[in-house]
């Protein structure tokens, strides 16, 4: 099975996977790797049960986190997405420097403007030739200015609230 993970041949590794696991349904490895191979497929629910019982067979491993991170994300289940993304993160270093990008959309749908562009940010440190690495730049000065934005209005409706308050 990891031989055709390896060569994109996502098909075939997830039959691979699923015969390793008819002989022994609870070996790591296969588990893990299918686990991997349904988030490719965006087999998401499927793909976090699997990733839990791995990471519950295998203990703390970052792969399983970034992946089982990515699963929940998909499926919009973002608290619990955070907290294995930032598993990952603690777990694997800069080698799970992608679970950034996944927090940093999380974030941006939050409205967590700040840390989304934090994210990016941490994420461009460590690869910083990124393919896309002008489109996140402009995204963080988006998500910088967007976020200053809302500040300058939040003061504004606190002078506001504050003001009337204050001259009863």
């Amino acid at each position: 099975g990891g031989f055709y993970l390896k060569l994109n041949e996502i098909g075939k590794a997830e039959m691979a996977f699923r015969a390793a696991l008819e002989i022994e349904p609870n070996a790591p490895a296969p588990l893990v790797n299918y686990g991997i191979t349904l988030v490719t497929l965006k087999r998401y629910a499927e793909a976090e049960t699997i990733l839990m019982k791995a990471g519950n067979l295998k203990g703390p491993i970052a792969t399983v986190h970034y992946f089982l991170g990515q699963a929940l994300a998909n499926q919009g289940k973002f608290t619990e997405a955070e907290t294995e993304l930032n598993s990952a993160l603690k777990l694997g270093g800069d080698q799970m420097n992608e679970g950034r990008r996944v927090l940093a959309v999380i974030y941006a749908s939050r409205g967590e403007r700040k840390k989304a562009a934090n994210e990016l940010e941490r994420y461009l440190k460590v690869n910083p030739k990124a393919a896309d690495a002008q489109q996140l730049s402009e995204r963080i000065d988006q998500l910088k200015q967007q976020n200053q934005t809302l500040q300058h209005q939040l003061e504004w409706c606190k002078r506001q609230l504050f003001g009337s308050k204050s001259e009863r």
